[in-house]
């Protein structure tokens, strides 16, 4: 179990498509292994678009995140960021 973190408007200059991946259809072993290496290729190159940590990393960054953004980050932030159920951050929050 982890945290997973996704960007909702990461950087993206050169305007690379993510790729996708119909989960719903039946795929072979190797469309499936270019579809995992199209993402991590995709990820690198769009940093930002997607960050996960397991539970025992999450939550040490996130009361580093908590204690050093003290003053602009509410007590509701503070208290989601233990959850992984869609919390959103502003965009004038995430940059600062």
């Amino acid at each position: 179990m982890g945290f997973d973190l996704y960007g909702i408007h990461p950087k993206n200059p050169d305007n690379i498509q993510k790729p996708y991946y119909d989960w719903s259809k039946d795929h072979t072993e190797k469309e499936t292994e270019e579809y995992f290496n199209e993402i991590d290729a995709f990820e690198l190159a769009v940093p930002g678009n997607y960050f996960r940590a397991n539970v025992w990393g999450w939550r040490p960054l996130w009361q580093f995140v908590c204690e050093f953004c003290s003053d602009f980050l509410s007590e509701k932030d503070m208290r989601a960021g233990d959850f992984n159920d869609g919390m959103k951050i502003c965009k004038t929050k995430a940059k600062r």
